[in-house]
């Protein structure tokens, strides 16, 4: 008899260590657990104060942005996390304020930008480039909506975020014929485009507006190469500014901008004409020659 009643108390346990444990699980199911990120740049390189382009930065900030519902919709009754600013320190993102998933089960979509910004609009954010702010103005653009957009759980933590250039990068590098007296003094170098528009995050697209005008380029190396991030677009008119005459070359069809892609435009400069050398397509990566051509001043 003694023996069954230990038995029967055995029994028991192991039956109320079983709900214990179902019950423990069901908790794990509903039980808010932190989002955490992990980052990378696609095409390898962005603008960057340290010279080592190929991530970010020690003190970098990226907007995190995380929304329930469906991939292509930011809903603002859906946002669970709404502009949560996370600084690169000691190797690690951290966030402010910290972010949590709904729970473990519900699908969450990702958006995150470079440089950190606030977000009202998803679909029609203004956007704008500013010469003199090249960092800045390198707008960086990660979605993460999970396998065939159907979002991601908190299994997934952390996040993975992969950015991608929003803007393309416009250089030109200048040679000069023997006509000068050695290499001139260059005053300035602009094209012709647009600077200002609207982007759609999760489309990864800028529409742009206004009209074109004079947009200058930043000197990278006085008197011989000049560059800056710049909204996708066509260029074709490049006017370097030399002793107070303007030198203008005009490809003979527009230049098409890429997002993600820096374009190389060589001139030879002489006294009375400009030559085009030759242009070039980088991924921020490899490089790709395009074509050649020739205009006169």
């Amino acid at each position: 008899m003694k023996k069954m009643i230990l038995f029967a108390a055995a029994l028991a346990a192991v039956a109320l260590t079983s709900c214990n444990n179902d019950n423990e699980q069901a908790q794990s199911q509903t039980k808010p657990e932190y989002i955490t990120v992990s980052t990378s740049i696609d095409n390898l390189t962005r603008v960057s104060t340290t010279g080592n382009a190929s991530r970010f930065d020690e003190g970098d900030k990226i907007s995190v942005y995380a929304w329930t519902g469906t991939a292509d919709e930011v809903a603002a009754t859906n946002l669970v996390v709404n502009n949560s600013v996370n600084e690169l320190k000691g190797g690690k993102w951290l966030p402010t304020p910290l972010m949590k998933w709904v729970d473990m089960a519900t699908p969450h979509f990702f958006l995150s930008l470079y440089p950190a910004r606030n977000v009202a609009d998803f679909k029609a954010d203004p956007v704008k480039v500013d010469p003199a702010k090249q960092m800045e103005s390198d707008l960086l653009v990660a979605v993460n909506t999970g396998q065939s957009k159907a979002g991601l759980k908190a299994t997934d933590n952390p996040v993975q975020l992969r950015f991608d250039h929003m803007m393309s990068k416009l250089v030109l590098e200048l040679t000069y014929r023997n006509e000068f007296d050695g290499t001139p003094a260059v005053a300035s170098v602009s094209t012709e485009a647009k600077n200002e528009g609207t982007i759609d995050y999760l489309k990864g697209v800028i529409t742009l507006g206004g009209t074109a005008e004079t947009f200058g380029l930043q000197a990278q190396k006085a008197n011989e190469v000049y560059a800056s991030v710049i909204m996708p677009q066509e260029v074709q008119k490049f006017t370097i500014a030399i002793d107070g005459k303007n030198y203008v070359y005009t490809h003979p069809a527009p230049l098409a901008l890429v997002k993600g892609k820096k374009q190389t435009v060589k001139l030879i400069v002489g006294r009375n004409r400009i030559e085009l050398d030759q242009v070039v397509i980088n991924d921020w990566g490899a490089a790709e020659d395009i074509t050649g051509g020739e205009a006169v001043d």
